[in-house]
């Protein structure tokens, strides 16, 4: 179930991510400011959290920006990469968290992956 829910998740982040690259996806900093913005209200992130989830917010924007966005890949291939880059972010992310934080994030996920739904 998990890495059902994990495979939908990333189909339609990769959905968004191939829409945007047809238009404009934006820069990875512009990427990293809208989903940090996102976490400040939605788990919330206190000040100390703030950069440093940033940062790796960042850090996995340009990772996708060149391993992701700027290649010419297959939608599998888009996906299987788009996987990996995930759950090396949430490896990352979620020490930086509390529990409570933590089922933020995962519900925002949720939004995030029914919001692609609707868009598909």
């Amino acid at each position: 179930m998990k890495k059902t829910i994990m495979l939908l998740f990333l189909l339609g982040f990769l959905c968004q991510v191939q829409a945007q690259s047809m238009k404009n996806p934006g820069t990875p900093e512009q990427r990293a400011d809208k989903i940090t913005q996102e976490m400040i209200k939605t788990l919330p992130l206190d000040s100390s959290q703030v950069d440093t989830v940033h940062s790796l917010n960042l850090k996995y924007a340009e990772k996708a920006q060149k391993e992701i966005i700027d290649q010419n890949m297959s939608k599998w291939s888009m996906l299987r990469k788009g996987q990996k880059l995930n759950n090396q972010k949430e490896k990352e992310l979620k020490p930086l968290l509390s529990e409570s934080q933590w089922k933020n994030y995962q519900k925002m996920k949720s939004a995030a992956r029914g919001r692609m739904l609707k868009q598909m």
